[in-house]
């Protein structure tokens, strides 16, 4: 573990971690809740399994990943992490993010092929290919647990960061190494993010020119249907 940028008497409120302990927790356990009540409506198609892995993903990313980190706030700082337990904060931390930012992604893709491909969707829906999103799920998690994990194999290293509640890897450096393991992290991640609003904006784009030509037909029904009573 490199040096920390922690050092001297820390000042800090609980209430901001608590906050996010709490209402990440419960707000995911609300939406498994709510997924598995309406099952029988939506019946466990692709879009809703990727729902909730990513329910799954970032809400036990945060029950695991609080404990400590309001553990150091409860001692007034006076707790620090050992190495093995900064390891493994290191890992599940960016671990959490780049997951759950995939698997929006990957919902992106969903809704993508769904409106502009809606034979081929519905036709892969009808004949029970939901494996899809299993597959999707282990891929995306086996990928974020890999990159994740690089510097923790010696591509990098963990870095301790201030309040000294959260350990990362180390991107303040100019270590060759941490320049790449960084940039491997934060290139998927943009790159995440940059298809998932690409293709928002794409769905959102169609489903527009759809309403306006849907629009469109109903005023011409209307006004032939008026053309027509009026003739009578």
């Amino acid at each position: 573990m490199n040096d920390s940028n922690v050092s001297g008497m820390v000042w800090e409120s609980a209430v901001p971690p608590s906050l996010q302990f709490a209402f990440g927790v419960t707000g995911n356990i609300t939406a498994l809740l709510i997924l598995v009540c309406s099952s029988t409506t939506h019946k466990w198609q692709t879009f809703y399994k990727l729902v909730a892995g990513l329910a799954l993903t970032d809400g036990g990313g945060i029950l695991l990943m609080y404990p400590p980190i309001l553990a150091r706030y409860a001692t007034d700082f006076t707790f620090h992490f050992p190495k093995n337990l900064c390891a493994y904060n290191s890992f599940l931390t960016p671990f959490t993010i780049l997951s759950s930012a995939l698997i929006v992604c990957a919902m992106s893709i969903d809704r993508f092929m769904a409106v502009y491909f809606p034979f081929y969707y519905m036709y892969n829906v009808e004949k029970g290919d939901r494996k899809r999103a299993v597959f999707a799920l282990l891929f995306i998690w086996t990928s974020g647990a890999l990159i994740s994990s690089l510097h923790l194999m010696g591509l990098g290293s963990v870095y301790y960061f201030y309040p000294g509640s959260w350990c990362f890897l180390n991107f303040v450096s100019d270590d060759t190494f941490e320049r790449v393991n960084a940039s491997i992290y934060s290139g998927l991640g943009l790159l995440a993010l940059f298809v998932t609003v690409f293709l928002k904006i794409s769905v959102i784009a169609a489903l527009v020119k759809g309403l306006n030509h849907t629009e469109g037909h109903l005023r011409r029904v209307k006004k032939m249907s008026t053309t027509s009573f009026l003739r009578q």
